[in-house]
C-alpha cells in the first residue's frame, strides 16, 4: 500500500508554504464582513438620529457606568489572549491555559455586566426604533461575545490535550525552504526526519499518506544530496522506516560518513543501521564515536539508548541495562520536564532485556 502512495505521492495537508494561506484569507474576509455588518448598524443608528424627532434618543445622556468600563475589561481581554498565544508558540502549556482561562473569565464578566445593564434600561426591543437599534446593536456583539467564549473553552481544552505542540506539525518553515529552493537537499532531510519522529512517537494524524509522504522526502534528499553530508545522513536513515530501503539507506548513510567524518548524527544514525544487520560490536563503536565526537549532544540519549540495544541483542544484559539507565538523565538535561516522563524507562528496559534473554538471537535485525 505504501508502495503504491509513494509512486504516486499525493500532497500532504500540511499547510501552504507561501505567506497566505486559504485560513488567513478566510479570516481577513470575516473581519471585513464584521466590519460591514456593524458599519450598516450604525450608519442606521446615526441617520435614524439626523432625521428623527424630538425624542427619539429615549437616553438624552447615555450613561458611561457601566458601559465604559466593561469595554476596557474586554479590550484589555485581548491582551490576556496574547499572553495565551504567546504560550502555545514557545510550547509553554501553563502560560496557554492561564492566559486562555483569563480571557474566559473576563469575557464571562463583560457578558453578566452587558446583561445586568440591559435589564437596567426603562425600554425594550420593541418600544421604538432607537431601542432596537441599541439592542440589535448590542445583542450582535454579545452573541459574538459568547462564541468567542465557546471558541476559547474550545482552544484550552485543545491545550490542555497537548494539541498544539510542535511535534504535531511539520515545522513550517523548511516548506518555506523548499519553495525558496526546490533543490535544498538538507531541507528534504530534515522534513524527512521529522516524519520519522512522528512515526516513531505515534504523532501521525494520517498515517499511510505521512508514510507515503516520508518515503518521498527521504528518497529526495538522497537523490538530490549525493554531495550533502547532512541529507544522506537525514534522508538515508529515514529511508528503511519508510521506504523498507534498509541497504539504499545504510549506503547513503555511509557516503555522508566519506564526506563527513566528524558528523556525530552520521555516526550514531549508522549504529542504528548496523544493531539491523546484526552488526552489534560495530553498532557499539559508532555510538561511542558519535559520543566522543558530540559530548553534550542533544540527541545523545539515542546514543546511550542504541548503545543499551546493541550490547541487548548481543546477550550483554548487564552493559545494555547500565546504557539504558543514562538516558532518561540524557533527556532531561535537553528538556527539564522529562524526568517525570522518563523514570520508568530503565524498568522497562531492564525488563524487557531480562524477557527477552531466551530468543535473542545474534542475528536480530531493529528497526530504529
Amino acid at each position: 500500500m505504501v508502495e503504491r502512495m509513494v509512486a504516486h505521492p499525493a500532497a500532504l495537508p500540511v499547510g501552504p508554504i507561501g505567506r497566505y494561506g486559504l485560513g488567513q484569507w478566510g479570516v481577513g474576509a470575516l473581519i471585513a464582513s464584521e466590519a460591514a455588518l456593524f458599519g450598516y448598524l450604525l450608519f442606521a443608528y446615526y441617520y435614524d438620529g439626523a432625521t428623527a424627532h424630538v425624542g427619539w434618543l429615549l437616553e438624552p445622556r447615555p450613561a458611561l457606568w457601566p458601559a465604559l468600563p466593561n469595554t476596557i475589561l474586554l479590550l484589555a481581554s485581548s491582551g490576556v489572549a496574547w499572553i495565551a498565544e504567546k504560550g502555545v508558540e514557545r510550547g509553554h502549556r501553563p502560560q496557554a491555559l492561564w492566559g486562555l482561562a483569563g480571557t474566559i473569565v473576563m469575557g464571562a464578566i463583560f457578558a453578566a455586566v452587558q446583561i445586568g445593564e440591559w435589564a437596567a434600561k426603562p425600554y425594550r426591543p420593541g418600544t421604538s426604533n432607537y431601542a432596537s437599534l441599541y439592542f440589535t446593536t448590542t445583542g450582535l456583539h454579545m452573541a459574538h461575545v459568547l462564541a468567542g467564549l465557546v471558541i476559547l473553552g474550545v482552544l484550552a481544552w485543545w491545550v490542555a490535550l497537548d494539541y498544539f505542540t510542535p511535534r504535531r506539525r511539520i515545522v513550517p518553515e523548511r516548506h518555506r525552504a523548499f519553495e525558496l529552493d526546490p533543490r535544498f537537499a538538507s531541507a528534504f532531510g530534515m522534513a524527512a526526519s521529522c516524519h520519522y519522529w512522528r512515526k516513531m512517537n505515534n504523532w501521525m494524524n494520517d498515517r499511510l499518506p505521512e508514510l507515503a509522504e516520508g518515503a518521498r522526502l527521504a528518497s529526495r534528499a538522497v537523490e538530490l544530496g549525493a554531495n550533502d553530508a547532512v541529507a544522506l545522513t537525514r534522508g538515508g536513515h529515514s529511508l528503511a522506516h519508510f521506504g523498507g530501503d534498509l541497504d539504499r539507506g545504510i549506503a547513503a548513510v555511509d557516503r555522508a560518513l566519506v564526506l563527513d567524518p566528524n558528523l556525530s548524527a552520521a555516526w550514531y544514525l549508522s549504529g542504528f543501521q548496523r544493531i539491523s544487520l546484526g552488526e552489534h560490536d560495530d553498532a557499539i563503536d559508532r555510538f561511542a564515536r558519535a559520543m566522543r565526537l558530540s559530548p553534550l549532544d542533544p540527541e545523545i540519549f539515542q546514543m546511550q539508548t542504541g548503545t543499551a540495544m546493541a550490547h541487548m541483542f548481543a546477550r550483554r544484559f548487564e552493559d545494555a541495562s547500565t546504557w539504558a539507565d543514562k538516558a532518561p538523565s540524557a533527556v532531561s538535561r535537553v528538556q527539564p520536564s522529562a524526568p517525570a516522563r522518563m523514570a520508568p524507562l530503565p524498568t522497562e528496559i531492564t525488563g524487557s532485556i531480562v524477557s527477552t534473554r531466551p530468543s535473542v538471537s545474534g542475528s536480530a535485525r531493529w528497526g530504529t
